[in-house]
């Protein structure tokens, strides 16, 4: 039962995605036989294959071995992924960079702990350190 909802959800997948069983296999280095086997219930896919097609289509393995509809919000494309984890590999100035350059606004961050904010009437909202003075007259 697990490698026929297993299976079919992989379908679904490929299809989904525009992946061929051929470029799985080969992106993922599995034997040129080795889906069909699976698709013919003659092989159950090991954890390791199991996890690197998760990590693959961006789902999780629960989605893939248990009778849940509901995947990963969206399913991106190798190529994304892998733009995705360089991303996240870079350091700080890397990213605000990439991110002016793809037009993305910045999250603002959180005050440190110790930091107020404050309204001024009609104004902007400024964060303040503790140990700067005020004047507000």
């Amino acid at each position: 039962m697990v490698t026929v909802m297993f299976f079919e959800k992989l379908m679904k997948l490929l299809k989904t995605n525009g992946i061929s069983r051929n470029t799985l296999s080969c992106d993922l280095g599995f034997g040129k036989n080795q889906i069909k086997y699976w698709e013919n219930n003659k092989n159950i896919p090991n954890g390791e294959i199991v996890l690197q097609i998760a990590d693959y289509f961006g789902v999780s393995t629960d989605y893939l071995l248990r009778n849940e509809q509901k995947s990963a919000s969206m399913v991106l494309p190798p190529e994304e992924i892998e733009l995705v984890m360089a991303y996240r590999s870079k350091d700080m100035k890397t990213k605000e960079a990439i991110k002016t350059i793809l037009g993305v606004e910045s999250v603002p961050k959180k005050p440190k702990a110790g930091a107020y904010e404050i309204a001024a009437f009609g104004g902007d909202n400024t964060v303040v350190e503790d140990d700067e003075n005020i004047d507000i007259t």
